[in-house]
């Protein structure tokens, strides 16, 4: 089972080529993620009609029942408590570090909030991690303090509150073997912004259907997907329908159905050995 890509960091030759042989030598099926993780171990020497999709799912039936629940029956920020806000928002979900962008989409907010003012959706980005402090440093030193929320570790019983009273879904990480957040925000129905360097971005984003992608080294590109996406003349439900639409070729079931087929191959391999 794999969900690593080429892209994933610099490559030595050296290091592929024990790879290679352990690939080519050693497995005679594999249940990899996405079509870009196919693409790494056919690379590696693995043959292409061994190779399975599914590796990387989430339970959507919960999210999407769960959204749907807290749709239905909204919470929303109390004084002293922490729930989701009244207005309009983007959501985030994301560990607190380097690689997962988040300061380039403060960045790319900060520009987004600086031209759209009244008319602006505010953000929320969900987790924790080590640059907490100099997440927390940039909202303050730019006074986004009303409109960007840090509601730290949100449990998994509680998610779909926060995706309920969402907008749209970003992820802009620099490097993702895949993204499952992705996942659960495509289950819970909402369109996504999602970084072409996540390797679920060519399975899962539909360009201009369920989302879009972006550079997550180009703050302007994802300011004016933000600006796009909360102005009004985008459809977000006919976007979030997508999304969950799309979603359900990614479930339980498709994992399964990769995996029985993965080990059918090997046991398929080893049948048709000749052994001496």
């Amino acid at each position: 089972m794999s969900d690593s890509k080429w892209d994933d960091e610099p490559r030595q030759w050296w290091k592929e080529k024990i790879k290679s042989l352990l690939y080519v030598n050693k497995f005679h099926g594999a249940l990899v993620a996405g079509n870009a993780h196919k693409d790494y171990l056919v690379r590696l020497g693995m043959n292409k009609q061994s190779i399975f999709l599914g590796y990387d799912v989430v339970d959507n039936d919960y999210f999407t029942q769960q959204t749907e629940k807290a749709r239905q029956h909204p919470v929303h920020t109390q004084s002293g408590e922490n729930f989701p806000p009244l207005a309009p928002y983007f959501i985030a979900v994301s560990r607190f570090i380097p690689r997962k962008n988040l300061l380039l989409l403060l960045d790319a907010y900060l520009k987004y909030y600086q031209k759209s003012q009244a008319q602006a959706w505010e953000l929320v980005i969900c987790g924790s991690g080590i640059q907490e402090n100099i997440i927390r440093q940039f909202i303050q030193a730019h006074s986004l303090d009303s409109v960007v929320h840090l509601p730290g570790f949100i449990s998994y019983q509680k998610i779909p509150h926060w995706y309920a009273g969402a907008k749209t879904f970003i992820h802009p990480a620099l490097q993702e073997q895949w993204g499952l957040v992705v996942n659960e925000a495509m289950a819970a129905g909402l369109p996504v912004l999602v970084s072409n360097r996540c390797g679920c971005y060519p399975d899962l984003v539909q360009e201009g259907i369920n989302g879009f992608g972006f550079d997550p080294e180009n703050t302007a590109q994802l300011t004016s997907l933000m600006l796009r996406i909360s102005s009004g003349q985008v459809d977000l439900i006919a976007m979030g329908q997508a999304s969950l639409t799309h979603i359900q070729k990614y479930s339980p079931d498709h994992f399964a159905q990769g995996l029985q087929q993965a080990i059918e191959c090997a046991l398929s391999h080893r049948n048709n050995q000749k052994w001496f």
